[in-house]
């Protein structure tokens, strides 16, 4: 942003609103995932915001209101993270080796990814329009919706088939105690 735009103090405080957008949505969005048992719906929602908003980013030339409002708009994507750790650990409920492996990976995998592409994609250099690391925001938030449709539709066909493996176990006239211990 152009320094004489804002007092120092301004541009000091304004990444907080950022911050506060994406702890209030990361906790709405938690509470509407528990109570409907839908992670998805949320994740769908918050992620429109943050293509809006890096779509701006990369079109920059929208005045300092607009990019202020870009940057906001991206702190929808803080919700995403506690969305799907929570998906996953209520998917992999009933393995607790998968669901420790996968959690962990998800963890390690993300920062790792994060450490290495912070320094190329938004060295300081370019600041404060970084064209490739605003880009590849863009074309990852794109892709994340993809990526939520294909999660959805496997962990529903694993969902099913747990459910059609108890049918048939309950077929065979087990109790249902006995199928319950094996799920």
């Amino acid at each position: 942003m152009d320094q004489n735009f804002l007092p120092s103090v301004r541009i000091n405080t304004l990444p907080t609103i950022a911050t506060a957008v994406s702890v209030v949505v990361a906790l709405t969005c938690g509470i509407i995932a528990d109570k409907t048992g839908r992670f998805w719906l949320p994740a769908y929602v918050v992620t429109l915001p943050v293509i809006v908003g890096c779509a701006l980013l990369v079109a920059w030339n929208i005045g300092e209101s607009g990019r202020l409002a870009a940057f906001i708009l991206t702190g929808f994507e803080g919700a995403l993270s506690p969305l799907t750790m929570g998906w996953a650990t209520v998917t992999m409920a009933g393995d607790a080796e998968e669901r420790a492996v996968v959690t962990a990976s998800m963890n390690a995998i993300g920062q790792g990814i994060m450490a290495g592409t912070q320094v190329v994609q938004y060295a300081a250099t370019d600041a404060p329009r970084f064209k490739g690391g605003f880009a590849s925001n863009l074309a990852t938030a794109v892709v994340q919706l993809v990526l939520i449709t294909v999660i959805l539709w496997l962990s529903s066909r694993d969902k099913k088939k747990g459910e059609d493996e108890s049918e048939k176990i309950l077929d065979h006239g087990e109790a249902p105690i006995a199928v319950a211990a094996r799920l």
